[in-house]
């Protein structure tokens, strides 16, 4: 299973979603940094630590189609779930091949009604590179017994056309995220697993559904 995280925006949580997700989909998982280096600075924060759910990963970086390649077949023998960080830009060479070669686009966006010209921009290049995707309401105000806020609400109003495709959990704003990424490790390391690790476990669970049905 190949997911990227695609955005045109900038700043919606993209390496943060990835590292995250790359913590939840251990053992036996592998990301892939297009165009950036962001991921490998994270980790190289958390490098003090002794173990973390890092550990075992296999980060990479991918500056050209020929080593992209190269890392998905050596991460598809080995049979690891990929998740491949792309920058917030327009598509490049090498992020539209990114996308093409996944069996899924997470596409992060936040309560922010400004972005969401871009997001829509995004889906419109993901449906023509022919690649499933999932929308997916990040760092947005809690649900108050069980109710979405008011903005959140409201974005997925705005998304109704696109139902099909989005994810009907959420991730919540929390410093917690900040912190783990100061610290160059994951919500998952942190003592009592937090709310924000469930939160990322039932999302990458959800990704893992869908890309089953999309390869069916």
């Amino acid at each position: 299973m190949i997911v990227t995280t695609r955005n045109m925006k900038g700043g919606v949580g993209k390496t943060t979603l990835s590292m995250n997700l790359l913590a939840a989909a251990q053992p036996g998982a592998c990301l892939i940094d297009v165009e950036e280096e962001e991921c490998a600075q994270w980790r190289q924060r958390g490098r003090r630590f002794s173990k973390s759910s890092f550990t075992n990963s296999r980060m990479a970086e991918a500056d050209s189609e020929e080593k992209l390649h190269r890392l998905l077949s050596e991460a598809q023998r080995r049979r690891w779930s990929i998740i491949i960080n792309t920058p917030g830009e327009r598509a490049t060479p090498l992020i539209r091949e990114a996308v093409k070669a996944s069996t899924l686009v997470l596409i992060p966006l936040t309560g922010d009604q400004v972005e969401l010209p871009r997001t829509l921009k995004t889906i419109e290049e993901v449906q023509q590179s022919g690649t499933d995707f999932l929308l997916v309401l990040n760092k947005v105000m809690p649900r108050v017994a069980g109710r979405d806020a008011r903005s959140t609400a409201d974005i997925r109003e705005m998304l109704q056309p696109y139902r099909k495709h989005l994810w009907s959990g959420q991730i919540t704003r929390t410093l917690l995220f900040n912190r783990a990424a100061i610290a160059g490790v994951s919500v998952f390391d942190f003592t009592n697993p937090p709310p924000a690790a469930a939160e990322v476990s039932e999302l990458w669970r959800a990704l893992v559904q869908r890309a089953r049905r999309s390869q069916n």
